[in-house]
C-alpha cells in the first residue's frame, strides 16, 4: 500500500497552552498525516480515500529492559458533515493528535445526495481496515494503534456513527458533535448502543435543533454510560473549524448568531479531552475532573445516566 506523506502541523498556542495548564497531555505530539485509500479488495466495492493523522514521536522508545517499543494510541474515526471537508475539522486534529490520539476521516458520502446508510457502512469498514496499517511495515502507523477504537463524528457524520456502531465493530467510546437524525434513523440505532456515549449539542444551532435531534439520541441510547452536553449559544457550524459553505447554511436558514469560535472550541475542549481520556486510556483523574467541572460550569447544561467516576455526585440534573 503507498502512502502520501504531507507536512507535520503544529498546534495553536492557546489550545497548547490550555492543555498544558490543564494537565490533559504533557507530551504535546506533533502532527504527522498521510493520506490512503482503504479497499475491500478484489470486489472493488469500497475504495475509500482517508486522511490519517497521527501523533509524531521518537522513532523507538527503550523499554526498562534496553529493548526498543513504540508508543501506541487509540484510534479514532472521524465522520464529517454533509459537504464538510477534512479541514473543517482542524480544532479537532489540533486538539486530539496532540494529546495522542490517532485521526482517521474517511472521504465517503462527499456528494450531493449521499446515503446515510452507505456511510455508516464505510465507517464500520475504515474502522476495522486501520488493523491493516498497523501490520504494515512501510505505513507510519506500523505499531502504534492501539487496541482501543472510538467512532466520533458531526451533524450528518454525528448520525452516522450511531448506525455504524452496530456493525460489529469494537468500540470503546462514541461521541458526537451536534449529530443528525439520520436515515437510517440515529435515534432508533442509538438504542442499540451500549458504548459509553457523549452528545454534544448548540444551544443556538437550528440546523439540527436539540430537541429534535441530539435529545431524542441521548434518551434512546442504550449506553449505561451516556452524557449529554449542551454548550450555551453554541452553534451547529462551530463545532469544527471556520467553513464557508456550512456558514451559509446557517445563513440561508436564519440560524441566530452564538458565542465565538474559539469560545466554543475552548467548552468543547474542556469536556472532549478528559472524556475520551477517561474512556479510551482508562486516566481516572481526567474522569474525576469531568465530573467537577461539569457540576460547576454555568457555560454549559447536562444531562447523564450517571458519573464518569462511580460514587461521585448524582445523575440528570433538571436544567
Amino acid at each position: 500500500m503507498k502512502y502520501d506523506t504531507l507536512k507535520f502541523a503544529g498546534t495553536p498556542a492557546f489550545i497548547t497552552a490550555l492543555l498544558i495548564c490543564s494537565g490533559l497531555f504533557a507530551q504535546g505530539y506533533t502532527i504527522g498525516h498521510i493520506n490512503t485509500v482503504f479497499s475491500d479488495g478484489l470486489s472493488g466495492k469500497r475504495n475509500i480515500t482517508s486522511d490519517i493523522f497521527y501523533p509524531q514521536t521518537l522513532p523507538e522508545d527503550i523499554g526498562a529492559e534496553g529493548v526498543s517499543s513504540k508508543v501506541k494510541f487509540p484510534v479514532i474515526c472521524f465522520a464529517h458533515g454533509y459537504m464538510l471537508p477534512t479541514s473543517a475539522y482542524l480544532n479537532i486534529q489540533e486538539t486530539l493528535v496532540p494529546a495522542g490520539y490517532i485521526l482517521v476521516f474517511p472521504g465517503s458520502a462527499s456528494g450531493l445526495f449521499p446515503s446515510h446508510k452507505q456511510y455508516s457502512e464505510d465507517l464500520a469498514f475504515v474502522l476495522g481496515a486501520i488493523d491493516s496499517l498497523a501490520a504494515d511495515a512501510s505505513s507510519p502507523l506500523h505499531g502504534i494503534t492501539d487496541a482501543s477504537r472510538c467512532l466520533m463524528g458531526h451533524s450528518m457524520g454525528g448520525g452516522a456513527v450511531f448506525a455504524a456502531a452496530n456493525m460489529q465493530v469494537d468500540i470503546a467510546a462514541l461521541v458526537s458533535l451536534a449529530p443528525l437524525n439520520t436515515s437510517p434513523s440515529a435515534i432508533q440505532s442509538a438504542s442499540s448502543v451500549k458504548a459509553p456515549t457523549l452528545i454534544f449539542a448548540g444551544g443556538n444551532d437550528c440546523i439540527t435543533p436539540p430537541e429534535k435531534h441530539q435529545l431524542p439520541i441521548y434518551s434512546f441510547s442504550a449506553s449505561a454510560s451516556k452524557t449529554y452536553l449542551l454548550i450555551k449559544g453554541a452553534t451547529h457550524c462551530q463545532m469544527g473549524s471556520h467553513n464557508s459553505l456550512c456558514k451559509f447554511g446557517e445563513t440561508m436558514a436564519f440560524c441566530n448568531d452564538g458565542i465565538s469560535e474559539e469560545e466554543q472550541h475552548l467548552i468543547l475542549n474542556r469536556y472532549l479531552l478528559p472524556w475520551l481520556n477517561f474512556y479510551m486510556k482508562g486516566d481516572y483523574d481526567a474522569g474525576l475532573e469531568f465530573d467537577s467541572m461539569i457540576r460547576s460550569d454555568i457555560s454549559v447544561e447536562y444531562l447523564r445516566s450517571r458519573p464518569l467516576v462511580s460514587g461521585g455526585d448524582q445523575c440528570d440534573p433538571i436544567f
